[in-house]
């Protein structure tokens, strides 16, 4: 399993060389993507190892800007070192139903990622509408768009993990798309709904990682 850890989306300002540390710390236990802010993206970048996965996040988490700001803010991280953008689906779009401009922002976005030979990840909050129903037709009209990676939640603090692992694996599963679990991971019996749930992959956090990295 893919996993990959993310400090983006704590209110606490935090100390780059301490990341680096836990990062370096995980990386030699198999930890596959680090996700962070631009203001560390590039002192970071350039220690990576090659192929490991560095994503910063666009439009976080609100997911409301106009279009030109978003692209800017996504070549801003392609230039910074990162090799993937987790870009949060227009909730305007989304919510109102309003197809066209999804699709122009996503194939937009997309396309900006091809220039710079980067993944295009989309996060959408799951709990906006609970219809694993619909959350799947949402993540197969993305793909289409060109979003490599699905996300289906924002990583709040009040996600359930189990109900995020359960829409994960069910939109990996009917709509084939590489879909990464974003639910707080912190009890055993976590773990063990995880090793069964055959996902792509896991994101952790500053809170939880030494679930995983001890």
């Amino acid at each position: 399993m893919y996993y990959e850890y993310c400090n983006y989306n704590t209110q606490d300002v935090l100390n780059t060389k301490d990341e680096m540390k836990k990062v370096f710390n995980m990386l030699d236990k198999g930890l596959n993507g680090f996700c962070t802010d631009v203001f560390q993206m590039r002192e970071i970048a350039q220690f990576l190892p090659e192929g490991f996965v560095l994503s910063g996040p666009v439009d976080y988490p609100l997911g409301k800007s106009d279009r030109k700001v978003r692209q800017h803010e996504a070549i801003t991280l392609l230039k910074s070192g990162a090799n993937a953008i987790d870009v949060v689906c227009h909730r305007h779009y989304l919510l109102n139903s309003d197809w066209i401009p999804l699709k122009v922002d996503v194939e937009c976005m997309a396309e900006i990622c091809k220039d710079y030979n980067a993944t295009l990840r989309i996060m959408i909050n799951w709990q906006d509408d609970k219809s694993g129903d619909i959350i799947v037709q949402i993540a197969k009209l993305l793909h289409e768009y060109g979003a490599d990676i699905f996300i289906p939640s924002l990583g709040y603090y009040n996600d359930d993990f189990i109900d995020n692992l359960v829409i994960s694996h069910v939109t990996q599963e009917d709509a084939k798309v590489p879909t990464i679990c974003n639910g707080y991971l912190h009890l055993n019996k976590h773990l063990d709904a995880l090793g069964k749930a055959e996902i792509f992959g896991l994101r952790l956090y500053p809170s939880n990682y030494k679930m995983v990295y001890k």
